[in-house]
């Protein structure tokens, strides 16, 4: 599956895998050094140029509504409607839409449309203040002129992205007119004698004095309009700019989300120099403890150190200046065998027997160098589209190491009591247990699991609740999964899946390499490229499909994109 990100850089410089031997048992996280400005980024001008257009024609709206109400009001109340009050009025109006039209052309830079929009705004509030100096002071055209030069600013404020900054200059640019205005007004206002009430015949008597006290009492409330203004554009302002900096990670623009692991959140990106579609795990701000950052930091390094071409590869590893950790890793486009059980139900045994073999192989590599998965289930491995990638073979990768352990790592904190670690269906006897003390045995009693699951189309076992699904592990006896089948099964095949679901570590296969071996004298079943890509042509839309019904349940943590076919799980 698949979402977006946006704002923060990062060096350009690729961060050099780990080499073999002195100096491998840690990549150093790049810094990233925060963005300039919003100012210059394509993005943000294609954002301003819709949101300005969308306050211009939305304001233009407004004031051609009053407008329409004025005039036919003034027709049928005998008053002439065509004066200078209408004229003015429409004036507002063609610069409101004059703003929008220039904004959705699209062709300038997010400076010129800023000053579009400046130029907008105070032209139409001018014509608004020309307008309301043309009523008589007796009801109140102050008022009328802070109520729309107010929702104009408001409107502007929830709108268009803007800095609090922006907005008080704006505010402060337009005190200036009104305070001339309401002046002007206040010195000519000789109101009728038996309308004037006796406290304030002194006052008055004396036009300067009236003119300073209706100028003072207009600026007043424009100032608590623009200060409301300021605080929704910079609330806003704020929110945007967080999620832009989640939504672009140094050089890396996030394009979907793929999905959520034990560590982190998943998102295919792609890299804003080379083009090369990537997945980033990024380190959510609540994981950000001190063991949640050496826990994201081990998992990192560790994996960087596997080369086999069943094991994602780590690409990069970095830091933001708001502190969130990610690392960047090779793309998978294809199913996970979650996806591929859900749209055509138990595989073929010649797939099984090559998915099994090339996880068999990735691990004979990470148990060599003391490392144990903990996590392997169908989410957690991929299947390649075996035609986007110059017709080879289908391949299999290896995801999420994100619960991995180094068994030589003396000084690795131990689990919680009462925790487990990864998923209850895949998990061995002993990780049950006692997690600290699974080795690389529990790692093939779960890939035992993901192969009975692919066979049978179904888990080992399952349950209602965690408890009882790992009471039947530690003491149930599995269905064969020819039974669950409903059909045969290569008595070799099935008898090697149930051996390393074997509840004693010792009765299943000695070590990944004895099972990958194993699998390998298999040779009558086989999965061939030709196989592979009509099961593609089968089932691919039917993968798409799903992932679509996924993203419309699952509520939305970002911008949510049309997904590739393709998805790598987190």
């Amino acid at each position: 599956m698949s979402r977006a990100f946006d704002s923060t850089t990062l060096d350009a410089t690729p961060s050099p895998r780990p080499r073999e031997g002195r100096g491998t048992s840690e990549i150093r996280p790049r810094e990233v050094s925060p963005s300039t400005t919003l100012e210059g980024d394509a993005e943000l001008a294609a954002l301003l140029a819709e949101r300005i257009a969308w306050f211009g024609f939305g304001s233009a709206a407004l004031s051609a509504a009053f407008l329409t109400y004025r005039t036919i009001a003034q027709i049928f109340t005998s008053h002439e409607p065509w004066g200078l009050t209408f004229w003015t009025h429409l004036g507002s109006v063609i610069a409101f839409l004059g703003m929008a039209l220039a904004a959705r052309s699209r062709r300038f830079a997010p400076s010129t449309l800023r000053r579009i929009e400046a130029v907008g705004i105070l032209g139409a509030n001018a014509c608004l203040l020309v307008m309301t100096s043309q009523i008589t002071l007796d009801v109140r055209p102050q008022y009328i002129a802070l109520l729309g030069m107010g929702t104009s600013l408001f409107l502007r404020s929830a709108l268009v992205p803007s800095s609090g900054r922006f907005t008080l200059l704006l505010g402060a640019a337009l005190a200036g007119p009104l305070a001339f205005v309401v002046y002007r007004m206040g010195l000519d206002f000789v109101p009728p004698i038996e309308a004037v009430h006796p406290d304030a015949i002194e006052l008055l008597s004396n036009p300067t004095r009236y003119a300073q006290g209706t100028t003072v009492d207009a600026l007043a409330w424009w100032a608590v309009l623009v200060a409301a203004s300021a605080v929704s554009s910079r609330v806003i302002y704020g929110l945007r700019s967080e999620v832009r900096a989640v939504r672009k990670l140094g050089r890396y623009h996030l394009e979907e989300r793929l999905g959520a692991g034990g560590m982190g959140i998943v998102y295919k990106a792609r890299h804003a120099l080379l083009e090369r579609p990537t997945a980033v795990k990024v380190l959510p701000p609540d994981r950000l403890t001190e063991e949640g950052r050496r826990r994201f930091a081990r998992e990192v390094q560790q994996t960087a150190k596997l080369r086999h071409p069943s094991t994602i590869t780590v690409f990069d590893y970095g830091r933001t200046a708001a502190g969130l950790f990610y690392y960047a890793m090779e793309y998978v486009e294809g199913a996970t065998l979650g996806e591929a059980v859900a749209v055509s139900g138990p595989q073929p045994e010649g797939r099984v027997v090559a998915i099994l073999r090339a996880v068999a192989g990735a691990l004979v590599e990470a148990h060599g160098r003391g490392l144990v998965h903990r996590d392997l289930k169908p989410a957690n491995i991929m299947v390649h589209l075996p035609h986007r990638y110059g017709g080879v073979m289908e391949a299999t990768k290896v995801l999420d190491f994100g619960l991995v352990r180094n068994l030589l790592d003396t000084d690795a904190a131990r689990t919680q009591p009462g925790t487990l670690r990864g998923t209850p269906q895949y998990l061995s006897p002993e990780a049950i247990r006692d997690p600290d003390v699974a080795g690389a045995p529990a790692d093939l009693y779960a890939l035992g699991a993901v192969g009975y699951f692919l066979l049978a189309g179904a888990p080992v076992f399952d349950g209602a609740t965690v408890i009882e699904v790992c009471a039947q592990h530690l003491r149930d006896t599995p269905v064969p999964p020819s039974v669950r089948r409903g059909a045969p099964v290569h008595p070799a095949l099935e008898r090697l899946v149930l051996a390393c679901l074997e509840k004693r570590p010792e009765d299943r296969p000695s070590s990944a390499l004895a099972l990958e071996e194993a699998l390998g004298a298999l040779s009558d079943l086989t999965w061939s490229s030709e196989d592979a890509s009509a099961w593609w042509e089968t089932h691919g839309d039917a993968i798409v499909a799903g992932r679509a019904r996924h993203r419309a349940q699952v509520s939305e943590e970002l911008d949510p994109l049309r997904s590739p076919r393709g998805a790598q799980a987190a």
